[in-house]
């Protein structure tokens, strides 16, 4: 009913400014279409680039009790290639919200950790850092937190964890050439006893192709390699990678490419630590 009555309103104010300024003699008649066009063209402009905001109203980014979370401005892009997220795949079924979310990672020595949840893909806006464990973080698997969804993510219409990243930056709050990051297990009741895949996921600032390959840490021989078709500019992308056989130990992610428009390279290494057994 709001937008309604918001309308008439316009209308009928739009109508008097118009009529005034006829009897004046300020405004022709044959220009009352014109400026009562213009008028209802910018209201309805405005109304438009706010209304994701006014939809989330009370869904703010705020603090929260152990963390920052809700809706906020869509960050400005500045990178030519940006790791968002990198989960330890939990094969969970992601077609719901549960009424609890849950992380899990793994660190192999002391680190500074900066973690942070957010959309893959722009919608709603969600984002969630700053995050203050029960219990500070700790070489091994016993890293954990878990937060209610009822503050923020089920308010969201159409949410569900797959829309969801994770990344846990290490000793860097920033995004840098060189990533060191902590792989997340995302999920709500089914904890997996394996890393057996993960899901390392990107966007680039234009199209691009590029080549994703995993190494040892320190080696030379590509254990995995594969050129992905053309990735579009401010879309996320996911590169998977198998890790059932792999032995633990450091590994490190690979991309290499260029911009479709411009020819100019581009590049991006992840290093991290793949432990294959999840502890509880």
């Amino acid at each position: 009913m709001f937008a309604p009555t918001a309308s008439n309103r316009i209308k009928t104010y739009t109508s008097n400014y118009r009529n005034a300024l006829v009897a004046k003699g300020r405004l022709s008649t044959g220009a009352r279409v014109t400026v009562l066009s213009f008028t209802v063209i910018f209201v309805l402009c405005t109304f438009v680039l706010l209304t994701p905001f006014l939809a989330h109203a009370g869904f703010e980014y705020q603090y929260r009790g152990n963390r920052y979370e809700g809706v906020r401005p869509k960050p400005v892009a500045g990178y030519d290639i940006e790791l968002i997220s990198t989960l330890v795949s939990s094969n969970e079924n992601f077609n719901h919200m549960p009424d609890r979310l849950k992380m899990k990672f793994y660190l192999p020595k002391p680190s500074q950790v900066y973690l942070t949840v957010r959309e893959l893909d722009y919608k709603s806006y969600y984002w969630m850092d700053k995050i203050n464990p029960s219990a500070p973080w700790s070489p091994g698997f016993s890293n954990c937190f878990e937060w209610s969804t009822e503050d923020v993510l089920k308010q969201l219409r159409g949410m569900n964890i797959a829309d969801l990243g994770a990344l846990a930056r290490l000793d860097r709050q920033e995004p840098s050439a060189l990533e060191r990051v902590a792989p997340i297990i995302l999920y709500s009741s089914q904890l997996p006893t394996k890393a057996d895949e993960y899901l390392f996921t990107f966007k680039t600032s234009a199209d691009a192709r590029l080549n994703c390959s995993i190494y040892r840490e320190g080696g030379t021989l590509a254990l995995y390699s594969i050129n992905l078709s053309r990735q579009r500019g401010g879309r996320p992308f996911v590169f998977r990678w198998n890790s059932s056989k792999a032995a633990r130990g450091a590994y490190r992610v690979v991309i290499k490419g260029y911009f479709l428009d411009s020819n100019a390279a581009i590049g991006q290494a992840v290093s991290f630590y793949h432990e294959p057994l999840v502890g509880k």
